[in-house]
């Protein structure tokens, strides 16, 4: 458990460069009809969150060049994240990747919320998954895993802190069910552990 929030942690983190807000908020959209685009049709739900991009620059990662978007938005779910990454993804095309780091609105020093990643093609998807795991730490499986995963999804990926949290904390409480509790005791209350 611990394992996977670090590794989400750090790769938020090895992006983090491309995360640092400034410049003046452009409004994002928000509603309308289903939108797609003729050159690479992605679709975009009809009611994407609100979102203010707060930086737009060039973030060369891996041997891959990419497009780093920074924003704000009460988005926190991988849906409302995948959302606004797809309307982004559809604003910008032309790009190799594209990488949309979020933070809560009016929370300056607030740690993110999610990230989302677009990739034009599969080998760009490769790239920038494997840049983020130390070699001593690459697992080729789960990176062919989360570039299928990205590919199955027009080429976007989408990582939701909220939700990854949610998950660690029920495979938690499961563990915790099957160890004794005399040795642990009770798991931390804010977890919510059913039947403790």
């Amino acid at each position: 458990m611990a394992g996977r929030i670090l590794a989400v942690m750090a790769l938020l983190m090895a992006l983090y460069g491309c995360g640092q807000a400034s410049h003046a908020p452009e409004q994002g959209d928000e509603g309308g009809a289903q939108k797609e685009t003729a050159e690479k049709e992605i679709s975009v739900p009809a009611n994407v969150p609100n979102y203010d991009v707060t930086k737009e620059e060039r973030c060369p990662v891996g041997n891959q060049d990419a497009k780093c978007i920074t924003g704000f938005s009460g988005a926190t779910s991988s849906e409302d994240i995948e959302a606004i990454t797809r309307e982004l993804w559809s604003k910008n095309q032309g790009e190799n990747a594209l990488i949309v780091i979020l933070y809560p609105p009016r929370a300056p020093g607030a740690d993110m919320s999610g990230a989302g990643y677009a990739f034009s093609d599969r080998r760009a998807a490769k790239a920038i998954i494997s840049s983020q795991y130390t070699p001593s730490g690459q697992k080729i499986a789960d990176i062919e895993r989360q570039v299928d995963e990205a590919m199955e999804n027009d080429g976007i990926y989408v990582i939701s802190i909220e939700d990854e949290v949610d998950q660690a904390t029920q495979s938690a409480c499961a563990d915790w069910d099957a160890r004794d509790v005399s040795v642990l005791g009770t798991p931390p209350p804010e977890w919510n552990c059913p039947g403790f």
